[in-house]
């Protein structure tokens, strides 16, 4: 009597197509804050312990995240970008961006008929996405010398983040003069992007030299000012060294270099608007 030999089950080979990179690069940034990401996406290597540490360093993950999107974001074009915007709620806060970015693309992008289902979009980071989906158009715009188009984009793309930030701040001080407590739940992800929206801006105006109006210049370098001050009552690093090294660059260009006096102790920058800033380092600009 011959022993029967134990097959093992055949495997199961997954039909699923691939994500593309930068709706795949979308979804780890969800799943990194807490999200729930599609089964589908096998290009994620955090696990949903990842999530407990969100609320306490939001700027730094996604400034790391950032660095692990860089390759991508150099390959990307308009039509990728639009493609990920889909993953962005059309009835959501975050609706204005997503028309923005699919109006980008040449082909119309349509959400997937058999994909109701909860899992469709990004919910713990749709700020964060559609701020940095905004930013990497105005990129390619820039390396595509489009350059009215990405400022008019970096235009409203700043507004849009402005309100995020500030219908967020307002939720959170809700939060905690009820509780006493700090909220789970924070911003911090969105005050790089927002530097890096500013920082762009300013770029594509260098270009529009001899087109951009001198009413124009004057309220980039007036905004430029107000920001400063929002970025030191929120302690916003990012910002104040990104704001700094602009108007650096604003006077190095005007050739008023000597307005910047800098010690060991730290930098000066005096104006107008009398703004003074100790101990800080300085970062580079690009």
């Amino acid at each position: 009597m011959t022993e029967a030999k134990a097959t093992a089950p055949p495997t199961e080979i997954s039909t699923a197509a691939p994500l593309p990179p930068l709706q795949s690069a979308a979804w780890r940034l969800e799943r990194l804050f807490g999200g729930v990401t599609p089964t589908n996406d096998k290009a994620s290597p955090l696990t949903n312990n990842d999530a407990m540490i969100v609320p306490q360093a939001q700027a730094k993950l996604l400034k790391k995240w950032l660095g692990t999107t860089s390759g991508t974001a150099q390959s990307a074009t308009l039509s990728d970008i639009a493609s990920a915007a889909a993953l962005l709620d059309p009835a959501g806060n975050c609706a204005t961006g997503r028309d923005l970015l699919l109006q980008l693309s040449m082909n119309d992008v349509t959400d997937d008929d058999d994909t109701a289902s909860s899992h469709k979009y990004v919910v713990k980071s749709c700020r964060e996405l559609e701020s940095y989906l905004l930013s990497l158009a105005v990129r390619t715009m820039y390396h595509s010398q489009q350059y009215t188009q990405a400022y008019e984009l970096c235009n409203k793309g700043l507004l849009i983040i402005d309100a995020h930030l500030k219908e967020c701040e307002g939720k959170i001080s809700t939060v905690q003069s009820a509780k006493g407590t700090s909220p789970s739940v924070g911003v911090g992800g969105l005050y790089p992007l927002r530097s890096r929206m500013v920082r762009y801006r300013s770029l594509v105006m260098e270009r529009l030299v001899g087109v951009s109006s001198v009413e124009d210049v004057m309220g980039v370098r007036e905004d430029l000012a107000k920001r400063y001050r929002m970025a030191v009552l929120s302690k916003d690093g990012d910002g104040i060294c990104t704001v700094l090294n602009l108007m650096l660059r604003d006077l190095l260009g005007l050739d008023q270099g000597e307005s910047f006096s800098f010690n060991i102790c730290g930098c000066h920058y005096v104006n107008e608007s009398a703004l003074l800033f100790d101990n800080l380092p300085m970062k580079r600009l690009v």
